[in-house]
C-alpha cells in the first residue's frame, strides 16, 4: 500500500485480484470511492511505492517485473529482470530491515 504524496489516494496491490486498487482518503483518515487503477495479466501485483511525482512503482510477482505507472493509470516503463532462482523484485524503503533480494531496485 501507499499515498500518493498529497496524501489524498491510497493505492492498493490485490493479489488475489490481479489489480491495483485506489481509494480516495478523506480528511478524517476513512477510505471511499475504490475503482480500479490498473490490472496485472501476467503474474501478480505485490508490493508498491510512490514517487514524489506520484508514480505508482509496482513489483509484479511471478513476472520478474517492475512496471511504473503515472498518476493517471498509464504505463510510464516496464523493467523486466532476468529470472535468478525463486528470487523476485522487491520494493522497499531505504533502512527497512527486510528479506535481501537479487533484484534490488
Amino acid at each position: 500500500m501507499g499515498f500518493s504524496p498529497d496524501g489524498r489516494l491510497l493505492y492498493h496491490a490485490d493479489s488475489g485480484e490481479h489489480t491495483v486498487y485506489v481509494y480516495d482518503v478523506k480528511g478524517d483518515g476513512s477510505l471511499s470511492n475504490r475503482r480500479s487503477f490498473a490490472s496485472v495479466r501476467n503474474g501478480l501485483p505485490d508490493g508498491l511505492a510512490i514517487d514524489t511525482d506520484g508514480s505508482v512503482w509496482l513489483a509484479v510477482a511471478h513476472a520478474g517485473q517492475v512496471v511504473v505507472f503515472a498518476a493517471d493509470g498509464s504505463i510510464v516503463r516496464q523493467l523486466d529482470f532476468p529470472p535468478a532462482h525463486d528470487d523476485q523484485p522487491v520494493l522497499r524503503r531505504r533502512g527497512h530491515a527486510g528479506p535481501i533480494c537479487r533484484n534490488r531496485l
